[in-house]
Order: C-alpha cells, then structure tokens, then sequence
C-alpha cells in the first residue's frame, strides 16, 4: 500500500482471485448504448459488478476498458476481441487507472 501513498497508484496482479478483461471502447458503448465513459457508467455498473477503468490510449488510441471480474470469468470468457488474462502486465494497471481518475471514467 506504500505505491498508492506514495505515487497514488497501486498494481494490481490478476491471478486466483480475480482477471483483467480488456474491451475496446466501441464494443462497450454499443453495449452499454452510449458514446463515451460517462455515458455509459451507469449502465456499466447495472451490468459489471466491480471495478472497471478506461484508458484512452488503449486498442491502439481508439480507446478501451478493463473490468475487473472473478478469475473464473478467464476459462469462460468466448469473446474473441477483448482478452481476458490471468495474469497481467501490472504497469499498464497503473496508466489505466491514472487515466481512468483523470478522465472522470467508471471506476476511476
């Protein structure tokens, strides 16, 4: 917890408790029928229950989220555009939730 006092920012591991999906932003606003973070938040959080942060460098600079779901989402998950990992590069965790608190994004 001292990377979060100190840099206010914390890694986060996937692993047995939880995975990282990644969605590019146009699949999750078609989901959740809006056009940018702050649309969609509401029904984003009706439908994902726990955290998800927005990165607009993601996917290429089109944009994406990353929800934080059980790790058992990661053996069912059959969608074959996000990807839904394990384990995860802990530094982009910590671009995305940056990104996520300065975009006023779901989760942030």
């Amino acid at each position: 917890m001292s990377s979060w006092k100190e840099n206010g920012a914390a890694y986060l591991i996937p692993g047995g408790l939880f995975c990282a999906v990644m969605i590019p932003a146009a699949v999750m606003h078609a989901a959740a029928e809006g056009d940018s973070p702050q649309a969609c938040a509401g029904r984003i959080a009706d439908v994902l229950d726990g955290p998800v942060f927005y990165d607009p460098s993601a996917f290429r600079q089109e944009g994406g989220y990353t929800a934080i779901l059980p790790a058992s989402a990661a053996l069912v998950w059959r969608v074959p555009a996000p990807s839904c990992t394990r384990r995860a590069d802990c530094s982009s965790f910590r671009r995305r939730t940056n990104a996520s608190r300065s975009a006023g994004a779901p989760g942030g």
